[in-house]
């Protein structure tokens, strides 16, 4: 007991060691704490500065470095304090080695939203497509990309994932959104009428394109008509509504002139002799 009263004594005696080092350790830590809060919003403000770039990638890399700098404050603080550092350095490798291990896929959608947000092949609010999904990028996670697709829902898309997978970026020309309809006319109509009627066709519908010009070719022979392929460009709001007026306007023109468009038919024949 005595012993312990001692130790105490010389602990907290301003005119010892240790009080002095234990004193500088905790200003060391509380200098760390500062510094790493100082250090992120430095770094968010340089990041806000950069065009295109969301403030996740700032706010991210500003929290690892804060974390960073209040490690390096601990451990420097364990040095003044004369702690042996080889005990300490093995527990945090056996502490960063589990967390590596138990949360690989963290870790990787991590990197891997670092990694988006460097290459830019997006900002918030353009239209993507990746994978199964399309929809306009809300923001960049930790751990996903989120997406608010046509229909209202949200979808949260693993880094990883978009990271691995072809990405296509679908901002840019709203109106260079390009449609294809097809029509099987007979093999005795007249090709160069019915390619014109249906350019026609198309260019009188509002919300066609006027550049490119809708174009009409032979696509394919079919074993009972022609198949032409009529080709016109449409805004993307309008990309479903547009080809539907199209596609009227030019069966009505085919009918009007008399453009036969066959049905496919099949011919049976039966042999054998008859059974009376």
């Amino acid at each position: 007991m005595d012993d312990l009263d001692q130790m105490l004594d010389q602990l907290v005696h301003a005119g010892s060691n240790s009080f002095w080092s234990i004193l500088l350790a905790v200003f060391i830590v509380i200098a760390s704490v500062f510094a790493a809060r100082y250090a992120r919003r430095v770094i968010r403000r340089k990041f806000r500065a950069y065009e295109g770039i969301d403030e996740y990638a700032g706010g991210l890399i500003g929290r690892v470095t804060g974390w960073v700098v209040v490690l390096l404050g601990v451990v420097l603080a364990l040095v003044v304090l004369g702690v042996d550092m080889v005990p300490v350095v093995l527990v945090l490798l056996l502490v960063f080695a589990f967390l590596a291990l138990s949360g690989r896929s963290l870790v990787e959608n991590w990197a891997a939203g670092l990694l988006l947000q460097a290459r830019a092949p997006y900002y918030p609010g353009d239209r993507i497509q990746t994978g199964d999904f399309v929809g306009d990028v809300e923001l960049t996670s930790v751990r996903s990309v989120v997406l608010r697709q046509g229909d209202g829902q949200v979808v949260h898309i693993p880094n990883i994932e978009v990271l691995q997978n072809p990405l296509v970026n679908q901002t840019g020309d709203e109106a260079g959104r390009r449609s294809s309809l097809k029509f099987g006319v007979a093999y005795d109509a007249a090709i160069d009428e019915a390619e014109r009627i249906l350019t026609e066709a198309a260019a009188s519908v509002a919300g066609v394109r006027e550049h490119p010009a809708p174009s009409a070719w032979i696509a394919s022979l079919g074993d009972s008509a022609i198949d032409l392929e009529l080709r016109f460009w449409t805004n993307y709001s309008s990309r479903h509504t547009v080809p539907s007026a199209v596609a009227v306007e030019a069966l009505k023109r085919l009918d009007a002139a008399d453009v036969t468009m066959p049905l496919p038919t099949q011919q049976v024949v039966i042999t054998g002799e008859k059974d009376e």
